[in-house]
């Protein structure tokens, strides 16, 4: 009984409900007559590579037995089989592949469900197609686009949602920039009030500056800190431990470490055009 379960472990026979599938003697069902290509086609490869990949020595194809069964409500059933859709993006048809084998964890079946659906459905459109339905019949099914409106309908929001992401970027890293300036010219005009002149001296005292209001701040955070843990401990509430933006920039202006903050980009920050403000505008009443 064990050598017999060794054999067809061996041979990718997979047990299921409906019975055992041989994962290389099959028939795919297809929904046209047409001659299925089986071979690895990942999403960034397109039609033009198909001949390319196939005249590759070490790229697998070959030719899948196959019956047309044109509703995907009566392909082959069973957990062990897979069966995907893909739709042409220029005319909206659909094409669909079933009783694709799923193999066994350690032994599964080389080509994916989704990836003949899509290469066969642009070899029989002659164009691009996408995955639309990635499912196991009788068990569960994804689907991903119900048909070309509505993959036009998901590409333009996505579109849309990186636009108004972009939007975000662009305004938080102004928002940055306009606090970063704040803190430094802040600086810059204590230390010409202390009576040092010369942008060297100027950049050198700003940095002390900020070195000596960093510990100050440094300490009353860790002093608020650990006041809120204390006043939330009994309630088990979370502490939030961001430190506060006037601190990082103060700590960096400081070290000269981050870009931007070294000597000569100081000098640059400390002479550009810019309507100084209180330093610490954006956090109060908070800080």
């Amino acid at each position: 009984m064990k050598k017999l379960l060794a054999l067809l472990l061996l041979f990718g026979i997979v047990g299921c409900k409906s019975g055992v599938i041989f994962t290389d003697n099959f028939v795919a069902e297809v929904s046209d007559d047409i001659r299925v290509l089986a071979m690895s086609y990942p999403e960034q490869y397109s039609l033009q590579d198909i001949e390319t990949l196939k005249s590759t020595s070490n790229w697998d194809y070959e030719y899948l037995n196959s019956s047309v069964v044109k509703n995907t409500n009566d392909l082959t059933k069973g957990e062990a089989r897979k069966w995907a859709e893909a739709i042409n993006i220029k005319t909206g048809k659909k094409f669909h592949i079933g009783n694709i084998p799923t193999g066994l964890v350690f032994n599964p079946y080389k080509y994916s469900a989704t990836e003949l659906a899509r290469l066969n459905c642009e070899l029989l459109y002659k164009s691009e197609c996408i995955v639309s339905i990635d499912g196991h019949v009788g068990t569960w099914t994804k689907v991903i686009y119900k048909d070309l409106n509505d993959y036009e309908s998901q590409k333009l929001y996505a579109s849309q949602a990186e636009q108004r992401a972009e939007a975000t970027r662009i305004r938080l890293k102004k928002q940055n920039e306009s606090k970063r300036l704040a803190v430094i010219h802040a600086l810059k005009d204590r230390c010409i009030s202390y009576g040092f002149t010369g942008n060297n001296n100027i950049a050198a005292c700003v940095q002390r500056e900020a070195k000596h209001d960093y510990e100050i701040e440094q300490q009353k955070y860790q002093v608020e800190l650990l006041r809120q843990q204390l006043a939330t401990q009994n309630n088990q509430m979370i502490v939030s431990e961001d430190i506060p933006w006037w601190l990082e920039i103060l700590g960096a202006v400081a070290e000269g470490a981050a870009e931007g903050y070294k000597q000569a980009a100081l000098i640059n920050a400390m002479d550009s055009r810019y309507e100084k403000k209180d330093i610490y505008r954006y956090c109060r009443p908070n800080c």
